[in-house]
Formats: C-alpha cells, sequence, structure tokens
C-alpha cells in the first residue's frame, strides 16, 4: 500500500482504489461504484445485447461489457477482452472507460503495467469530470506515479473532486489542510473538510476528525466531548478496529477518564500487539494513573 503522507497518530487517507492496492488486487467494489443506470431500457442489458450495441460501436455498451467481463458479471471474468473493450469505449472519450482503462494497466490486469499510460488515461478521465479519476489523480502526483511529482497539481485535483463531494477525496483535502501537505497548514479547513466527509460515511475522516477535535489546543477547535462520541460511534460501527480503539483512548484520556483510556488502548494492543505507539501510549495512560 503507498501510504498517504501524513503525521503520527492520524489514520492515512486511503483512498478506495487500484494506486493505494497490492498490484493486481483491484477490488470489484471499485467498478460496482461506476455502475450507470440500465442502458435505454427498464432492465439491465443482457451480456449478448451489450456485446452486440458493442461491436455497433457504441461506447457505453463497451464500457458496460468491459465491467462484466472484469467483475464476472454474468459472464466468466476476461480481464484481456475487457481491457479491449474499456479501450474501444476510452478512445471514443467515454470517461469511466478511460478511469477503467487507466485502473487495469495500472495495476497489470489484462495488461501489463504502464504507469505512465495508466497516468495518462486516468488524467484524461479527470479532465472529462471523472470523480475518482480526480480524486485519485491526487495520489499520482504526489506520489510521482507515471508522472514527475507536482503537489500543486495535486492539490488542484483533491479540490475539484471534494467540491464534487466525494468522500475521499474531501477526506483526502481536510488531511491535506490539517497536515500542511502540498498546501499551507490550517486546520480549520482542515476540521471543514473531515466533517464533509464524515457527514457523507467516511470512517477515516471520522476517526481523523475526533483526533483533531480531541488533541487540538485551538479552543476555537478543541471539543472532547464531541470526540468521544464520535470515537464512540466508530467503535459501534467497526469494534475490530485496533486504530479506532486508539482513537476513542485518546479521546477519553483528553477527556480525563483514564481508566477508559487504558481499557480502551488495551484491547487496541490486543488487536494489534505489534504497533508500538499503541503500548507507548499505553504506558503514558498508566503513568497518569498511578500519579492520581
Amino acid at each position: 500500500m503507498i501510504p498517504f503522507t501524513h503525521v503520527a497518530g492520524f489514520r492515512p487517507a486511503t483512498l478506495p482504489i487500484a494506486l493505494f492496492s497490492t498490484l493486481g488486487s483491484l477490488s470489484n467494489v471499485l467498478f460496482a461504484q461506476q455502475a450507470a443506470p440500465p442502458l435505454r431500457d427498464e432492465r439491465p442489458p443482457s451480456v449478448q445485447v451489450l456485446r452486440e450495441r458493442a461491436r455497433n460501436g457504441d461506447p457505453e455498451s463497451q464500457f458496460r461489457l468491459g465491467l462484466a467481463l472484469a467483475v464476472g458479471q454474468d459472464i466468466e471474468v476476461d480481464e484481456k477482452e475487457a481491457v479491449l473493450w474499456f479501450r474501444r469505449a476510452a478512445l471514443q472519450a467515454y470517461p469511466d472507460a478511460e478511469y477503467s482503462l487507466g485502473e487495469m494497466v495500472l495495476t497489470g490486469r489484462g495488461a501489463a503495467v504502464d504507469q505512465r499510460e495508466a497516468f495518462s488515461w486516468i488524467e484524461r478521465a479527470a479532465q472529462h469530470d471523472q470523480a475518482l479519476a480526480q480524486t485519485n489523480l491526487r495520489a499520482m502526483y504526489v506520489q510521482g506515479v507515471g508522472i514527475v511529482r507536482d503537489p500543486k497539481k495535486a492539490f488542484y485535483w483533491m479540490s475539484k473532486a471534494a467540491e464534487r463531494g466525494v468522500p475521499a477525496a474531501e477526506f483526502g483535502l481536510g488531511s491535506m489542510y490539517a497536515h500542511g501537505d502540498g498546501v499551507p497548514e490550517d486546520v480549520e479547513k482542515g476540521v471543514s473538510w473531515y466533517s464533509r466527509a464524515a457527514e457523507h460515511g467516511d470512517l477515516g475522516a471520522q476517526n481523523n476528525l475526533a483526533l483533531v477535535l480531541a488533541t487540538s489546543k485551538d479552543a476555537k477547535i478543541r471539543n472532547v466531548s464531541k470526540a468521544v462520541k464520535i470515537a464512540r460511534a466508530l467503535i459501534s460501527s467497526d469494534p475490530t478496529e485496533a486504530v479506532f480503539l486508539d482513537t476513542l483512548a485518546t479521546c477519553y484520556f483528553e477527556a480525563g477518564d483514564i481508566p477508559n483510556a487504558i481499557q480502551s488502548e488495551q484491547k487496541a494492543i490486543d488487536l494489534n500487539p505489534e504497533k508500538t505507539e499503541y503500548q507507548d501510549a499505553l504506558k503514558r495512560y498508566e503513568q497518569a494513573s498511578s500519579r492520581k
């Protein structure tokens, strides 16, 4: 996984894209996110109908057929043929196909890995207002994947996607502001974007928002009771996520509830005993408890 630039104590803003996945393990969820409404019919067309329309040059059908082949929807998976249909639709400037082709080439699914070509297709999709492409182009510019690193362009594309309401981009933009990553640090703006992403259900944003609210020294930002509430809700959504338990422990500690801080940190350690940061935090909480 390519990590999102971040500071200690904060969860990196990982995005739901192949760039952040092991090569060759692109999630089918990615393609599900791009699924379009039924094609000119009340019911989704069959693969046979899609193939006929795709052969007649219809770019949407070419894209939809590529999706079916990529994820094995009503047809056996054939990634090479999926790339073929994505490419035909992409050559007709169909944005979702441009992005999907870039993803396939980036991860070596149905084609040889080629970061430069992948960047080229994802950039075209971003220019055609494909939201996932805009979000993920930021990561490519930050990491220098298929292109020379360019923090200004990274910020530009992340902002474009965030302004369109893409939760992962809202989270990413919040992280950029909160950490001064490619943009002057502005924690208030970071909190604002974290809040938007959190409202849209992004768990990473909820995690980071709780940490900022709990640990900020700025009275305009600090809100420990709200931080504890957010962190508790995170545990309700996923009680087996060590990062969330560590965050809850931090929030409890900042609220002066040391026993619950110790209990939550111990649970985080039980789930991830190799994490030295959790061990160090537990020692701090135990030392604070012994001084009382």
